[in-house]
């Protein structure tokens, strides 16, 4: 895989909350932050790692839109990711960038024609609605892991963004598979 998506429990959460202050000031300060201006407190906890050679993710919605299928996406009322880039900013190893309408200079909400959008790679610590315009960069490093903590908030009971993760207790036996060069 190119990508790996995992969610993590609340109870690894408040595991790292207790053994890492750093983890802590993101979990206790950004985080609640980021619930009063989306104005919802359920959160989803990710940990993406993005391995030398992936590909660039298609430029999506998480929430509304339409899916890979064409189907429209019921939507979760409010609904933000902040995305956290936990290795030091790369040129070569990607990062998540935002659509931004070339004539009218402002983030793409709706389904504007692609080549309308300019694509603005973002490298630091990300707080977007559902319904940005967005993608994973590529990882075009030889040898450099991109990983990023997502945190989901949401109003919704259950992460309407978790078709590609993988719990982590489901992957206990295969985290370390990957062997850098």
């Amino acid at each position: 895989t190119d990508k790996l998506d995992l969610r993590l429990s609340a109870e690894w959460v408040d595991a790292m909350r207790l053994a890492c202050p750093a983890f802590a000031a993101v979990a206790d300060v950004l985080v609640a932050e980021a619930q009063e201006i989306v104005g919802a407190k359920n959160t989803f906890w990710h940990i993406i790692l993005t391995y030398p050679g992936s590909a660039r993710q298609e430029v999506h919605m998480d929430n509304g839109g339409e899916d890979e299928e064409g189907e429209e996406r019921s939507g979760a009322g409010a609904y933000a990711t902040l995305m956290v880039n936990l290795t030091p900013p790369s040129r070569t190893a990607g990062g998540t960038a935002i659509a931004i309408h070339r004539e009218r200079g402002r983030l793409s909400t709706e389904e504007d024609e692609l080549d309308e959008l300019e694509l603005r790679s973002m490298h630091e610590t990300l707080l977007f609605a559902g319904n940005v315009l967005h993608c994973g960069e590529a990882n075009q490093s030889a040898s450099e892991v991109r990983i990023s903590l997502a945190v989901t908030i949401t109003d919704s009971d259950e992460d309407v963004n978790d078709e590609d993760h993988f719990d982590v207790e489901d992957l206990e036996d295969e985290l370390f598979e990957y062997e850098s060069d």
